[in-house]
């Protein structure tokens, strides 16, 4: 069985622009002022940009050989399950 978790970016609407504003301005300006590690503020939002969409990731996991796929939406969407067993 193999589990994936992972930050995700939530469906269009209000949530979805309160959250970015968040995550892409507001996260890297908090953690440039009480960190020393300025780049993992700023490479994590670039990072959940480029991870591939739900469905996407699902058919990889499928073209890997893993059966039973499935993703569940947690946090309002902030964050994807992903599942699948091998044989």
């Amino acid at each position: 069985m193999l589990l994936v978790l992972e930050l995700a970016t939530p469906k269009p609407g209000r949530l979805r622009d309160a959250y970015l504003a968040y995550f892409q301005r507001a996260l890297p300006a908090i953690g440039r002022l009480f960190s020393r590690h300025h780049f993992a503020y700023s490479y994590l939002p670039e990072s959940v940009a480029r991870f591939p969409t739900a469905d996407r990731f699902l058919a990889i996991m499928r073209e890997a050989g893993f059966h039973r796929v499935g993703c569940r939406r947690l946090t309002l969407g902030i964050a994807n399950l992903f599942v699948g067993r091998k044989p």
